[in-house]
């Protein structure tokens, strides 16, 4: 019973991830809508600069998440700041 559970969650995994590698490869890699700003508050935060851009209109919860990625793996590109994005969503 176990074992067919977990190769269900394998499965499972395993889509999500060829999903969201695929999403994350078809977008464009310019920012899209307002992202330019929110992609530049996580390349801050990364940095170590906690200060809130005034143009940036939500609160920067996602920003926070994705700053530590980026900073941990040394990344600084749109396109894993979107992967981050869209992995935690799958959590």
């Amino acid at each position: 019973m176990h074992s067919n559970r977990l190769v269900s969650l394998s499965i499972l995994v395993g889509m999500a991830t060829l999903a969201t590698g695929s999403v994350v490869l078809m977008l464009p890699h310019v920012p899209i809508a307002d992202e330019s700003v929110h992609f530049l508050q996580a390349q801050m935060f990364a940095r170590g600069d906690w200060s809130i851009l005034p143009t940036l209109s939500t609160w920067p919860t996602t920003n926070l998440l994705v700053a530590p990625v980026l900073s941990l793996f040394g990344l600084d590109s749109l396109q894993a700041a979107r992967a981050t994005i869209i992995a935690s969503s799958l959590v």
